[in-house]
């Protein structure tokens, strides 16, 4: 529900502290998403069948999908919307192959802050594909993980 908010004759001032904030979750699901990658490590392609299950509802056979599949999907697209995938997977790839570059040091006063780059040979990217398939959530995800070498 929408909520209406009178900020007239509040002048330039700092006005965060009028402005109605969401609750915050107090814990992050970490025990759970370590109970699945635990999962995963234990009972591999098992484990993910469940779990695309689970949160997905779907059952699946084979993981990978058949190169003629994934060619006859490809030229179900229509052409405008292809190209703008691809557009987005180039832009996508351009910055993450602009973060491979050297370390990146930033310093002020007594304080350095490093961002340090460390790929991953392995990385498993999930999209879900219930209620909403996003392809924006596979550029994102898979994009990355290819541009840093993971297979």
């Amino acid at each position: 529900m929408l909520r209406r908010l009178d900020l007239r004759g509040t002048g330039s001032a700092d006005l965060r502290h009028r402005l109605p904030r969401p609750a915050a979750q107090t814990e992050p699901p970490v025990a759970e998403v370590r109970a699945v990658l635990d999962d995963v490590r234990d009972r591999g392609d098992d484990a993910l069948r469940d779990v695309t299950e689970r949160f997905d509802g779907v059952r699946l056979g084979e993981l990978r999908v058949p190169p003629a599949e994934v060619a006859a999907a490809l030229d179900a697209i229509p052409d405008d919307l292809r190209e703008a995938l691809v557009a987005a997977r180039a832009n996508i790839a351009a910055y993450h192959e602009a973060q491979r570059g050297d370390e990146v040091v930033h310093r002020n006063g007594g304080i350095e802050v490093r961002e340090l780059v460390r790929p991953v040979d392995r990385a498993g990217c999930y999209v879900p594909s219930s209620l909403a398939p996003l392809v924006s959530t596979a550029l994102m995800t898979v994009v990355p993980a290819k541009v840093a070498g993971a297979g």
